[in-house]
């Protein structure tokens, strides 16, 4: 019999993690066996990546793939597709986006892809209104 080598994939510790349970489970189904290593900071899987701690990597769009490599030197390549999680707007104060005031103050993610995609999400929630062509 081969001896196979389990794949190590970095995933994102939550929702991320919840869902590779059960990509695990089928894959093994399958005769494929993933470990998972769970990162808690979006920083920390590209950077295992490319260390070759990891074989795989599965938590981010090709904006954000494109701007580790661009700001890192990272030697990484898209093999293929994983889903994509929607960005979301979440609040201890406020239920709904109308309860907002005028002024409230917003954070948003601190790397160009996906602050980009805060602000589209934003625009499109009535929030804020963009500049045209950004």
């Amino acid at each position: 019999a081969e001896d196979k080598k389990a794949i190590k994939a970095g995933i994102m510790s939550g929702e991320h993690a919840d869902v590779w349970r059960v990509v695990v489970a089928q894959a093994a189904e399958k005769g494929l066996s993933i470990e998972t290593v769970v990162f808690n900071d979006y920083t920390q899987p590209n950077e295992a990546l490319e260390r070759g701690e990891i074989d795989a990597n599965a938590f981010q769009h090709q904006p954000y793939l494109d701007n580790q490599i661009k700001t890192q030197g990272y030697h990484i390549v898209r093999v293929g597709y994983t889903g994509v999680w929607p960005i979301g707007l979440y609040s201890k104060k406020y239920k709904a986006v109308a309860d907002l005031p005028q002024g409230a103050v917003i954070g948003v993610p601190n790397d160009p892809s996906n602050e980009g995609r805060a602000l589209r999400v934003l625009q499109n929630e009535g929030v804020i209104k963009l500049k045209d062509g950004t």
